[in-house]
């Protein structure tokens, strides 16, 4: 097991990073799937608010939200990725345990989203997870790593919100 993940962490770094982005976002989305489908065998529902706006959703709204995202990713990015990285590298313990890293960053970014239910924090801390890995990976390239999960998570919510529009 961990030589497949060594191979694929090195399949990732060799990656020009306009290809690691590329892969990343379907990434997510068939995490989302899968995890989706395993809350429909349970018969949860997440309560989001993206699919609650679509009977309010016009143009203009459509667009000022696609704005609205830049921020926001830029911001998550900071808090759980940025700030988490440095914070937990100056902790003797967990300066070299990137996956223990990589699940606290990702734990925080699912508890962020407090105001909906459990399951979608759940949810979240799940979506969390190839957002800290993309930022360690990024890190590791020395290609800012910053701006690179940013436009990763923005383009991701871009592609829901345009789902959700269109369907």
């Amino acid at each position: 097991m961990k030589n497949t993940l060594q191979k694929t962490h090195t399949f990732f770094l060799q990656l020009h990073i306009v290809w690691f982005v590329l892969i990343m976002i379907p990434i997510i989305f068939l995490i989302r799937y899968f995890f989706g489908s395993i809350l429909c065998l349970f018969n949860v529902e997440l309560v989001n608010p993206w699919v609650n706006i679509k009977i309010h959703l016009n143009l203009f709204i459509f667009i000022l939200l696609l704005v609205l995202f830049i921020p926001f990713a830029f911001l998550e990015t900071t808090i759980f990725q940025y700030l988490v990285f440095k914070i937990s590298r100056k902790i003797k313990y967990l300066e070299k345990k990137v996956i223990v890293i990589i699940l606290i960053s990702s734990f925080l970014f699912g508890i962020a989203h407090f105001s909906y239910d459990i399951p979608y924090q759940i949810f979240a801390f799940f979506n969390g997870i190839p957002f800290a890995y993309s930022y360690f990976v990024a890190e590791e390239k020395k290609i800012h790593p910053i701006l690179i999960v940013s436009l990763i998570h923005y383009l991701v919510n871009v592609l829901s919100l345009s789902l959700i529009y269109i369907l």
